[in-house]
């Protein structure tokens, strides 16, 4: 067949397999007179290649935004306990009195209302996409995983409620005031019990809120939105949205961990020696705590970035 015809098969095929295959295939094409069966193999060929093209972007789009809110997961376990080493310490004194030092904490707190933002747009269609496809298939595995996140939280404040009541309101069962005393708490070891707990707790409510929400985005089972308001009409695809959210969240975390790097030196330079961590731990270790859980944090919103960025597109 002539290159002409060849070529304008070739557009049958999604722009991805052209660029990688398309030389290749049109001279094999134009190997061959132009026929009937030619027609209906490349058709069905096209055809098998858009669909796999179709699912592998959906599953990519899928791992993309459960990466995201797994990394998110990390950077609110690494904000806390930097926050509670922050809080009612003298580092909130000497942030008063270095540029440095205050730009560095307000850099960590940019980043964290960037990131937040992009989890929380992309998670909120999501979450409804999610409820939508539960209640119409009758899926009772999704409610069961979105339940999870939602079931730890409520296990945590009820944990810390009932350590409240039996306290009399004078112990929350903090994890960073463990180390310190005052009159009208309960002893150091109770303490020491009851913040352990409430660290494990929270600890295994970020971790299963990300392995559940995870599992969720990795089936992609998100059908599309349709918004109609008066004249104004959208229609959402939920997983692509998300995935086009993702490299908007991953800067936040680098903003983030960025923050967390300059502050830290300057922390240590300044009033580290004066402050605790939870449990315990030294200002110094809780803050390399912090760090290293936002360099995760960092990584995996990278890796959530670069597969959103690599996904194929149609012609």
């Amino acid at each position: 067949m002539t290159p002409v015809t060849a070529e304008r098969l070739m557009c049958l095929y999604p722009r991805w397999w052209r660029r990688r295959y398309g030389r290749e295939y049109a001279a094999l094409l134009e190997e061959h007179p132009f026929s009937f069966t030619i027609v209906v193999n490349v058709l069905c060929s096209a055809g098998k290649t858009h669909m796999h093209t179709a699912i592998s972007q959906q599953r990519n789009e899928g791992i993309a935004a459960g990466w995201i809110w797994s990394a998110w997961m990390v950077a609110i376990l690494a904000g806390l306990i930097l926050y509670g080493m922050v809080d009612d310490s003298p580092l909130m004194t000497a942030m008063g009195h270095n540029a440095i030092f205050a730009g560095s904490w307000k850099l960590i707190q940019a980043g964290c209302l960037v990131a937040a933002a992009a989890v929380t747009a992309a998670g909120f269609p999501l979450f409804c996409s999610a409820v939508l496809a539960a209640v119409r298939e009758r899926r009772r595995r999704i409610y069961l995983r979105l339940s999870i996140p939602v079931l730890c939280v409520l296990v945590l404040i009820a944990w810390i409620a009932s350590v409240l009541i039996v306290t009399s309101g004078h112990w929350a069962a903090s994890p960073w005031a463990v180390a310190f005393s005052r009159p009208d708490w309960p002893s150091e070891p109770i303490r020491w019990i009851t913040g352990a707990v409430s660290a494990a707790l929270l600890v295994m409510t970020c971790m299963a809120s990300a392995v559940s929400v995870s599992q969720i985005m990795r089936a992609g089972q998100f059908p599309e939105l349709r918004i109609s308001l008066s004249r104004f009409k959208l229609r959402l695809t939920p997983l692509s949205f998300a995935a086009a959210l993702v490299p908007v969240a991953a800067t936040g975390m680098l903003l983030m961990l960025s923050g967390a790097v300059v502050w830290g030196f300057m922390a240590n330079r300044l009033a580290f020696r004066a402050t605790g961590g939870p449990l315990g731990l030294s200002g110094l270790t809780s803050w390399i705590l912090s760090t290293t859980l936002f360099g995760f944090a960092a990584v995996m919103s990278a890796h959530a970035a670069w597969r959103s960025r690599t996904f194929p597109t149609d012609c």
